[in-house]
């Protein structure tokens, strides 16, 4: 990473939560605890990949029958025997979303046996364009179940200021409306997008705009774009984002768990969507800015509960780097009143090799609740009594979480760190730019009348 073209600079101005997207979370599972209040290092076991966690579930209905052959949830849709198959799915132009798996002989896959994320290839092979990611295409819900937002080209043979040549990058907004006439609420929602993005931050705002990129508008509807900041205008809320390809709420299980039945939150009549979109092609071909999102409708007399963005970070002069050093951020929250975190992520760039979160409780317990090593594949760990997520490694370098409801009171302790490495030969500073630019922050969303981060991030010195 240290040849590299010259990319487009661009400040981060505020942050917004990113990962209010994922999902949910009985009591935190004793291999997702530690016992020491530094970082902790988690015993090293053999954790599910990423494909392995994206497969488990505890729902019954996802699981194959006794009576059925047992087959890969990444057999393809086309070669199932028949009495494998849940429904057709062969010239389907909505996911039909329900109980049934279009493959019934395996268990639940967020990307490849789910029946509200159908892909496109699968039920037209024929679908195929000239850019990397055909295989995250999916298929909207049926009108009167929800709706599909999307970002890309009408006309794939012209694909204009959606196509990004090869040495670029780019950190800016697509403003776009769904299409639902009625208000209604959701809590099922599915992300795709292709290669080449490092973050896809939605908001949804009261405040109508253009449809279009940023940097192609002008006046009002261009805001923020300088700054490359996120949507902070004051009808704006966070609807959510991912940092993978693809991304499911509820992650890795087709049924809610039962914590989080009653989540909710609105969607208005035609919603105004802003997609900050951060891309950059280190590719020698085009890369293409496109993105699906899935809103499933739900009953408003249903909606119980409200979840809402967690988000936490330093001063941005915190990160200021000397070239060819290391420094290793730490920071703390001091938790105010009882919640239940749902979903947690880091944020950080290229230089940071390890991205850390753990609770300290007041008995003085500590659970190491996120482990991330790889920043061009940051995951988002749901915290819920369905999702398993893999036991983290500190020392193999391999990603991980703490299993189970991960519930804060008052007197607890929400540390995170970053451990950065500038391997420049200049100083690294805090910036929206992938290889020149890091950052520290962490993302999430929660339950509860108060935030877990409520009163910010303190920075902590290195033997704290």
């Amino acid at each position: 990473m240290e040849t590299r073209d010259k990319f487009s600079k661009v400040m981060l101005g505020t942050c917004l939560v990113l990962s209010a997207c994922a999902s949910e979370a009985t009591e935190p599972a004793s291999a997702g605890h530690a016992a020491a209040a530094e970082a902790p290092e988690a015993v090293p076991q053999s954790p599910a990949s990423t494909d392995d966690q994206a497969a488990q579930t505890g729902s019954s209905n996802a699981l194959p029958t006794d009576a059925l052959p047992k087959l890969d949830a990444k057999t393809p849709l086309k070669d199932l025997p028949k009495a494998c198959q849940g429904f057709e799915v062969l010239g389907l132009t909505t996911s039909p979303g329900g109980s049934t798996l279009p493959n019934k002989c395996a268990p639940f896959h967020g990307t490849y046996n789910n029946p509200y994320a159908i892909r496109c290839v699968d039920a037209d092979p024929t679908y195929k364009t000239p850019y990397e990611g055909d295989e995250y295409c999916i298929l909207p819900p049926p009108a009167e179940l929800g709706t599909q937002v999307h970002v890309g080209p009408a006309d794939y043979a012209e694909p204009g200021t959606f196509a990004l040549a090869p040495g670029s990058e780019e950190n800016t907004f697509y403003y776009v409306n769904a299409q639902n006439a009625d208000e209604h609420y959701y809590y099922r929602t599915n992300w795709r997008m292709r290669p080449g993005s490092h973050h896809m931050i939605i908001s949804v705002s009261d405040e109508d705009r253009t449809d279009g990129w940023a940097a192609d508008l002008a006046g009002p509807d261009a805001k923020n774009v300088g700054a490359a900041a996120f949507d902070t205008s004051r009808s704006s809320r966070s609807f959510g984002g991912a940092q993978r390809v693809d991304l499911d709420r509820p992650q890795g299980t087709l049924d809610v768990p039962p914590e989080n039945v009653g989540i909710g939150a609105l969607l208005n009549p035609k919603q105004q969507f802003s997609f900050n979109l951060h891309h950059i092609n280190t590719s020698d071909t085009n890369v293409l800015r496109e993105a699906w999102v899935n809103v499933w409708y739900m009953e408003e007399q249903d909606v119980t509960q409200k979840m809402l963005p967690l988000a936490a970070s330093g001063s941005p002069r915190d990160v200021s780097i000397p070239a060819r050093q290391r420094t290793v951020l730490k920071y703390k929250c001091d938790v105010q009143a009882d919640s239940r975190i749902i979903t947690m992520n880091g944020h950080r760039h290229a230089h940071t090799d390890r991205f850390a979160i753990w609770v300290k409780k007041e008995s003085g317990e500590v659970i190491n609740a996120y482990e991330s090593f790889n920043w061009e594949d940051m995951p988002t760990y749901q915290y819920d009594s369905v999702s398993m997520n893999p036991t983290p490694d500190v020392n193999g370098k391999l990603d991980g979480a703490s299993s189970g409801e991960l519930k804060v009171t008052k007197g607890d302790e929400v540390h995170f760190m970053c451990d950065i490495n500038n391997t420049l030969d200049v100083p690294l500073r805090f910036a929206n730019e992938a290889i020149d630019g890091e950052m520290c922050i962490l993302f999430g969303s929660y339950v509860g009348a108060t935030s877990p981060c409520s009163t910010g991030a303190q920075r902590l010195t290195d033997s704290e």
